[in-house]
């Protein structure tokens, strides 16, 4: 397997993505000040909550998740690469899937850490008539925000993809494959959540989602060690 191989990137992908929430989540939960919004609180509801001293904390939080959303995209690309290689419609048809819905995810953060900051700060200092338009306006805007996390869900076909050709060829554990059918509506809730895929996810792809010959379910170092024993 190259150094440069899909499995090999999306696996550290993966694993800089668990790193990072790991790391952050605890610090995110301990720090969070009182008076901050939901994550997925509507941008008109937002605006009149956040204050001056939250909207730093705001903007990090989301950040946070933006890039934790991009490497997980990675991190699919890179597991749904042997699917490509074992059934190339679906394996392309699971790609384009979770690919559209991690990156839109990773947007819709994006756009609450960089568009809600922008109207809490307008809504601030403007009179009360300015701000009824504000408010109308943010309605409207809000409904990008919507449409990206819509797109998210096209991570269920992904998950349920992927389970179906891991299934059919074993190319990864099982329970692996399952996990990730199961997973992908709680993250919807909770985005922390995804850690409970991309945990395993990042030395699984990184050891075993290369190619393997039909019926053959050894790890690339035992093929290795039977390809020497081999030789002359």
């Amino acid at each position: 397997m190259g150094a440069f191989s899909p499995s090999r990137v999306g696996g550290w992908c993966a694993v800089a993505g668990s790193a990072l929430l790991l790391i952050s989540v605890p610090l995110l939960v301990a720090l969070r000040p009182d008076g901050l919004p939901p994550l997925h609180t509507p941008l008109p509801d937002a605006m009149r909550t956040l204050q001056g001293h939250l909207l730093p904390f705001w903007i990090g939080e989301h950040l946070v998740l933006t890039a934790f959303f991009f490497l997980l995209g990675v991190a699919v690309w890179g597991a749904t690469h042997p699917l490509r290689e074992r059934n190339r419609p679906l394996g392309w048809l699971a790609l384009l899937a979770g690919g559209i819905a991690m990156l839109a995810t990773a947007l819709a953060f994006l756009w609450h850490a960089v568009l809600d900051p922008i109207f809490a700060s307008l809504y601030a200092t403007h009179d009360p008539a300015a701000r009824a338009y504000l408010v109308q306006m943010a309605t409207q805007v809000d409904k990008v925000r919507s449409t990206l996390l819509l797109l998210g869900y096209l991570s269920i076909p992904w998950a349920f993809l992927f389970t179906v050709v891991h299934t059919a060829h074993r190319t990864a554990p099982l329970w692996w494959a399952w996990l990730s059918w199961t997973v992908v509506i709680a993250v919807a809730l909770f985005p922390p959540v995804a850690l409970a895929w991309s945990l395993p996810a990042g030395p699984i792809v990184l050891g075993k989602g290369v190619s393997l010959a039909a019926g053959d379910e050894r790890s690339p170092s035992s093929r290795r060690r039977l390809r020497a024993r081999a030789s002359p």
